[in-house]
């Protein structure tokens, strides 16, 4: 610890004083930090930092509603394929009904035709 308090930088030393630190008899840093400065500075940025945070806001809002309309489109999107599903397998059926009820049909005209035929 005791060869740390012995090195000397020369570059940390403050530097010199402007004319008009001279003439002021102080820093210039200092007189232009004045409360009314300081103030509008800081006002300044909060209007900018605002508008930053409602902007957010109102994309975050965005993505919420956006979000939730994608999951209800997904939703829709399953139960319309489950009804497609569905609607394919009944086809199907009542084709296959359709048949059969033809091809007894014509077996009971073709047994008809038989019988009347004698």
């Amino acid at each position: 610890m005791a060869q740390c308090d012995q090195i000397h930088l020369p570059h940390l030393r403050p530097l010199p004083p402007t004319p008009v630190e001279v003439r002021r008899h102080g820093r210039a840093v200092a007189l232009k930090a004045t409360q009314r400065r300081l103030q509008a500075a800081s006002q300044s940025v909060t209007p900018q930092l605002q508008a930053r945070m409602e902007d957010l806001g109102l994309l975050l809002e965005e993505n919420r509603r956006l979000r939730m309309e994608n999951a209800h489109a997904q939703k829709l999107q399953s139960a319309s394929r489950k009804l497609i599903e569905h609607i394919r397998y009944i086809s199907e059926r009542l084709q296959q009904a359709v048949l059969e009820f033809r091809n007894e049909q014509k077996r009971i005209d073709h047994e008809y035709l038989q019988e009347t035929a004698i």
